[in-house]
């Protein structure tokens, strides 16, 4: 942060952000030059953030961003999303095979997270339920419901859902 910190004072950078940061991390950072935003991946699926990251970026005035997964994987929505599980077209692990760019997310971030594996998958697609009845009744998609409850976190959070198919994008947009 003292390198960024100097690169800002020279004109260099404007803004200075973290990605994945702990509250003492951010604390730290923000004390020796203000911090714009902090990256973090936040669904309904991962909360995790929930219980700290948030209250010490508003407490900073620091913008929250629910970050997107790498453009390689080509996953709906990347971490928004939850690397795609939030957009119901997941409902086993053979299934991650149906999206993403060529069906990369079979080989992508997903076969690495262990809330989207075995049980754990099994778990989470059950929670998401009334999300699919509620976007139902609604006339949206799951995608575009789960987006729109993150919009709905507060004006200082911003989302960069990804996506590499023009009907993702729609609903993307379809959440503002």
């Amino acid at each position: 942060m003292s390198a960024c910190k100097k690169l800002v004072e020279e004109g260099k950078i404007k803004y200075l952000g973290l990605s994945e940061a702990t509250p003492e991390e951010i604390r730290a950072a923000h004390a020796i030059d203000p911090l714009t935003a902090v990256q973090q991946e936040w669904s309904l699926v991962v909360l995790n953030l929930e219980k700290d990251v948030v209250s010490v970026c508003r407490e900073l005035g620091i913008a929250i961003v629910a970050l997107s997964q790498c453009p390689a994987h080509g996953t709906q929505g990347g971490s928004p999303l939850a690397r795609g599980l939030t957009s119901a077209m997941v409902k086993k692990e053979e299934d991650w095979a149906k999206i993403g760019n060529g069906g990369g997310a079979a080989t992508g971030f997903q076969s690495q997270c262990p809330y989207l594996q075995g049980a754990n998958l099994a778990e989470n697609i059950k929670t998401l339920a009334p999300l699919e009845e509620q976007a139902a009744l609604l006339g949206v998609s799951a995608a575009t419901l789960s987006l729109t409850w993150l919009h709905a976190q507060g004006e200082d959070v911003f989302l960069i859902p990804g996506t590499t198919k023009i009907t993702n994008l729609e609903n993307n947009v379809a959440t503002a």
